[in-house]
């Protein structure tokens, strides 16, 4: 192949790779909350996502995994150090209305598997199907938490199963925990937060986030 050529065929190459890129759908911005009150910390950490059949286990669970489980779906990438994240988008058309699907890996505590370590779900009323966002397969649905919460489960029962919220503002309200698991950090365990935030809208929920970090 003569120089030309082969130049040629790497730009048609790097061009498809920036179109996959840039129309990839990220994950929606969530609000960053202040530190919890410990008065109102959550007993005991959130730590997994039911997929139908599939348990997504937060820092557990790898991206390779999912889109294995779904047989589709690609892991797209944006930011750079400790902004970087890593994810998966899927259109779940089997919940009414429609909602948006992102497992989350954050880039640095994430890990070379790129462990899942939030999940984010957001009603989408006339979403459909993309290259970048693919139908979720019904074997990957229903979807919930462990406590069986989810978008469509009212909000008042969502709040007599999780108690008093670490904090609300605005229509978003956050359920967080704190604590230590074993570890060998600075001669102490390793810290483990995690949180559930729901963005409240009437009778409803229009957006949950689950998350779960480990860290020295």
């Amino acid at each position: 192949m003569d120089n030309s050529l082969r130049r040629a065929v790497c730009l048609v190459c790097l061009s498809s790779c920036f179109a996959s890129s840039f129309a990839a759908t990220p994950p929606p911005d969530i609000p960053i909350l202040p530190a919890p009150q410990k008065a109102r910390l959550q007993p005991s950490p959130f730590a997994e996502v039911a997929m139908g059949g599939l348990n997504v286990r937060l820092e557990k669970t790898s991206l390779d995994e999912v889109r294995t489980a779904a047989s589709s779906g690609a892991i797209a990438h944006q930011g750079d150090a400790g902004a970087s994240i890593y994810w998966l988008c899927y259109t779940n058309l089997n919940a009414t209305p429609a909602e948006r699907i992102w497992l989350v890996s954050d880039g640095e505590m994430g890990g070379r598997e790129h462990s899942v370590t939030s999940v984010i779900a957001q009603r989408s009323a006339g979403a459909h199907a993309s290259a970048d966002c693919p139908a979720m397969p019904a074997t990957l649905a229903p979807m919930k938490l462990e406590s069986g919460i989810w978008l469509d489960t009212p909000p008042e029962t969502a709040r007599k199963i999780l108690g008093a919220a670490s904090f609300h503002s605005g229509n978003w309200e956050s359920y967080d925990y704190q604590g230590k698991v074993p570890g060998s950090c600075a001669g102490a365990g390793f810290d483990l937060t995690s949180s559930l935030m729901l963005q409240a809208a009437g009778k409803r929920f229009d957006t949950l986030r689950i998350s779960r970090i480990t860290s020295c």
